[in-house]
């Protein structure tokens, strides 16, 4: 008698062994698919990533990231260029950070004043340092951005160098203003 209940006792552990085993064998396919779904995702951001990457130091308008307080984090060749740098590398080690690029420093904090309040502003016609001192006319857009892993503000600035523009509207004022009287034919 005590051996038959030792037997359905047995034979309802192996039961409940088989229903854990089938549960494992479910929850296992569950995290292969999971992992899988994982990885594909991991590489689509890998791609993704080099895509951004390639956009942006590819990009012919210069595009600069630093933090709030100016330090800069990268630029692109294009903005390095059009500031006289020969690369980041130079950049970073000539300019300690982003106030430097102005001709007057009131300029960045005018800026971060009206960006504490959206996160995106135009500025136009930016008098602007390149590296020997030379000044630049700019048009600049300042996004302010957070970093999602570290939590950290930073601001994305894209450039675009408007002295040629400049430059040509000036000679035709001065073509015009010193023209006289002009006969129509």
């Amino acid at each position: 008698n005590e051996l038959y209940f030792k037997k359905e006792e047995i034979e309802a552990l192996y039961e409940e062994s088989e229903a854990q085993n089938e549960e494992m064998s479910v929850i296992l396919d569950e995290l292969q698919s999971n992992q899988i779904k994982l990885e594909n995702a991991h590489q689509r951001l890998i791609m993704s990533e080099k895509k951004f990457r390639n956009i942006f130091e590819h990009s012919p308008i210069g595009i600069i990231q630093s933090t709030l307080t100016g330090k800069i984090i990268r630029a692109n060749d294009a903005f390095c260029r059009m500031f006289g740098y020969k690369s980041q590398d130079d950049l970073l080690e000539c300019l300690p950070d982003t106030a430097g690029l102005y001709s007057d420093r009131k300029i960045r904090n005018n800026l971060l004043s009206e960006l504490s309040g959206k996160d995106l502003v135009h500025a136009s016609n930016l008098i602007v340092l390149k590296k020997d001192k030379s000044h630049i006319y700019t048009n600049g857009y300042f996004l302010k951005m957070t970093d999602e892993y570290t939590g950290e503000k930073f601001i994305t600035t894209f450039v675009e160098d408007i002295t040629r523009l400049k430059s040509s509207q000036h000679e035709h004022d001065l073509f015009f203003s010193n023209s006289g009287d002009i006969l129509s034919i």
